[in-house]
């Protein structure tokens, strides 16, 4: 939930310097030795040491900009685009126990049964770099509506935001019941995650309406729609996080408030088009919700509007 800087300046590193742990189950630890293993060696240590690696590279990023005193969204572009490659380089030699890919998981089916908090860890492993990439390069997707130079940007985005969704299905629907988990609707970090990958969904659609993909993305915005909704009404956090997000896109004009719930009336063309092609859709309460009523899909906020509004989202990350 700390965003691009993982929780890093927690610990004041100059005047704390220490090795990382060693790659080691704690039972293996004895008195007169401390075994260390490859990271190919999955160990109650792994995770750990993957997010400290993670998090020394964000550190590092956001020192550069710091020490040019620049703001993240002021950081030369090709800087940007240096760093992406080394964190997707360091994300490709994430091991496979933690990769999400159908052959990994088909080869930890085993490994899982032994190891069963490694399920969890695996969705976490794909949900950090997803939701820290996405913040590095939201300050640079508006300006590839114009731009194309910075089109990269906006694949990210979008690409990270369905992975942050894809994720929470998994949660929802495929964790093995062998594995104690919450329901995904009381974790807040998680719909507090979700909440941005909507808001990356709508700020695309605004900056790229006259695309044939508009109607897609608005199906997407519906979906994240529906998750939020059912937070709501699972979580009493999760409905107060969520209605002091809504007050802040209130402010900026994406919503507004509407009396008697008509999504036909508020919602644009490609929502019409796929309520009247799926009237049952209209008639579900997640969909006619107070999300997609309250959409301003009219609405016109240039790149520095877009890049003021998610700070002030990102601002109230830490309301509990």
């Amino acid at each position: 939930m700390s965003g691009t800087q993982t929780e890093s300046y927690i610990p004041h590193t100059p005047r704390i310097h220490v090795q990382l742990p060693s790659n080691t189950d704690d039972a293996s630890i004895i008195p007169s030795y401390c075994p260390n293993e490859p990271h190919s060696v999955p160990t109650e240590m792994t995770y750990f040491l993957l997010r400290c690696r993670v998090a020394i590279i964000f550190r590092e990023f956001m020192d550069v900009a710091s020490a040019q005193g620049l703001a993240l969204d002021e950081v030369d572009y090709d800087t940007i685009l240096a760093f992406d490659r080394k964190i997707n380089a360091f994300v490709d030699e994430v091991p496979y126990f933690l990769k999400m890919t159908p052959e990994s998981r088909r080869r930890c089916v085993q490994l899982d049964q032994q190891r069963p908090y490694l399920v969890w860890q695996r969705l976490m492993a794909q949900f950090g770099p997803a939701t820290g990439m996405s913040g590095f390069h939201r300050a640079y997707m508006a300006r590839g509506a114009k731009d194309p130079k910075y089109a990269y940007s906006r694949e990210v985005c979008l690409r990270s935001a369905r992975t942050i969704m894809e994720i929470e299905k998994v949660v929802r629907t495929e964790m093995p019941p062998s594995l104690t988990m919450p329901d995904p609707n009381k974790i807040w970090a998680l719909i507090y995650q979700i909440f941005f990958a909507t808001m990356v969904l709508v700020m695309d659609y605004h900056l790229n309406k006259n695309e044939p993909s508009a109607g897609e993305r608005i199906d997407e915005i519906m979906d994240c729609c529906q998750r939020l909704e059912a937070a709501k009404g699972v979580s009493n956090v999760a409905a107060r996080g969520l209605e002091e997000l809504q007050a802040v896109m209130r402010r900026w004009g994406l919503l507004k408030d509407v009396g008697a719930r008509s999504a036909t009336v508020s919602s644009p063309a490609h929502l019409r088009t796929t309520q009247q092609e799926n009237p049952e859709m209209v008639e579900d309460e997640s969909i006619a919700s107070s999300w997609m009523d309250m959409w301003d899909f009219d609405v016109e906020l240039d790149a520095p509007q877009w890049n003021a509004l998610f700070q002030d989202l990102e601002s109230h990350s830490n309301i509990f």
